[in-house]
């Protein structure tokens, strides 16, 4: 079974993949508390670098998985659906200002 070891999915190594200090907009990062993926710390190692960031804001999801945009609505699905509409409105609102 050679093959299910090659195809099986990585978990999280805690490598930076990129540079976040380069980031001058602004950023919503999503956090599932469930995700196999990320871990908390990417979160506040990403928030320490985006140094040029006009806003970062952080959306926690403790019973949500990486895949938080498929999960229920009680897993967090519809929070994480509504913040986004949120943060992307207000982004349209600044726009218009100007």
């Amino acid at each position: 079974m050679l093959w299910r070891k090659k195809w099986r999915v990585p978990t999280a190594s805690g490598r930076r993949l990129f540079d976040a200090s380069s980031i001058t907009a602004r950023v919503l990062l999503i956090r599932s508390g469930l995700d196999f993926w990320s871990r908390a710390e990417d979160v506040s190692a990403f928030q320490h670098d985006a140094v040029r960031a006009a806003q970062v804001r952080v959306l926690a999801l403790p019973n949500a998985t990486h895949h938080a945009h498929l999960d229920r609505a009680d897993r967090g699905r519809d929070q994480m659906l509504q913040v986004i509409r949120e943060f992307l409105s207000t982004e349209r609102a600044a726009v218009a200002r100007e």
